[in-house]
């Protein structure tokens, strides 16, 4: 009967370690160096992309376009963007974003595509705390999910009666798979969602996405296909300065938190 009782005994003791060990999720302070050592040493990248956005503005209610962007470091994005009307320009400098476009009544709503390098540029492992804590993140917050039938973390917690951010990093392998944050379009909330899809090595070392989707409220806005991508290169500063006109510059918002 001894033996009996200190056979479930230990079966309990067992099955309850392993039952935490399984529930176990670890902190944003243990994920993040991950994703820092998968894109380390990245300084800048050039891409072409294949851009369709899609509006009921456009004949068959989008537009396919080709885009030039250029990224380096954490504070400098800039794309082209060629449209009907023109050239649309899109510049973040430090943590200001503005816009030089012909359609300006969204206009906020390309503030999801300045992620990029917020996202994927590290010069350090503090760099990705930070830069989710000016974003709103509540990185205390952490959950196993899915993302794109990919088992994830998910760092923060968000949505339009509590926003704030939440970005899905691979489980396994440490890149970014989804982001959601809280923006504004005519004083009214909405969800503003990218997802990070078909990753391929560049340079045998680099993770990178070849296709990223941008939703508003769960609605497709806009899909960007990279054709070609120049990693590391030199690219001039002045790509990265904006027009002096202010009346030809539009500030972008930055995303809703729960500070706000």
């Amino acid at each position: 009967m001894k033996t009996s009782s200190a056979r479930i005994v230990t079966l309990a003791f067992i099955f309850i370690t392993a039952y935490h060990a399984s529930a176990y999720t670890p902190l944003s302070e243990q994920i993040l160096p991950e994703t820092v050592a998968v894109n380390r040493h990245l300084l800048t990248v050039e891409g072409l992309l294949n851009t369709t956005v899609f509006d009921d503005r456009f004949d068959e209610e989008k537009l396919e376009t080709t885009e030039q962007i250029n990224i380096e470091g954490i504070g400098s994005f800039r794309s082209e963007r060629y449209t009907p009307s023109g050239k649309d320009i899109l510049i973040q400098s430090g943590r200001k974003a503005f816009a030089e476009i012909h359609e300006s009544s969204n206009v906020n709503i390309r503030r999801l595509e300045t992620l990029f390098p917020l996202i994927y540029f590290h010069n350090s492992v503090d760099s990705p705390m930070d830069n989710l804590h000016y974003l709103g993140f509540d990185t205390r917050i952490v959950v196993f999910d899915r993302a794109n039938d990919t088992v994830a973390f998910a760092i923060g917690t968000g949505d339009t009666e509590n926003p704030g951010g939440t970005l899905w990093i691979d489980k396994k392998q440490g890149f970014p798979l989804k982001f959601i944050g809280i923006g504004t379009v005519e004083g009214e909330c909405i969800s503003l969602r990218v997802d990070y899809l078909d990753y391929t090595r560049v340079k045998q070392r680099f993770r990178l996405p070849t296709r990223i989707n941008y939703y508003i409220n769960d609605k497709l806005l806009t899909t960007r296909t990279f054709q070609k991508v120049s990693i590391n290169q030199p690219i001039a500063n002045s790509f990265f300065e904006t027009a002096d006109d202010s009346n030809s510059c539009i500030p972008l918002a930055h995303f809703i938190t729960a500070r706000d």
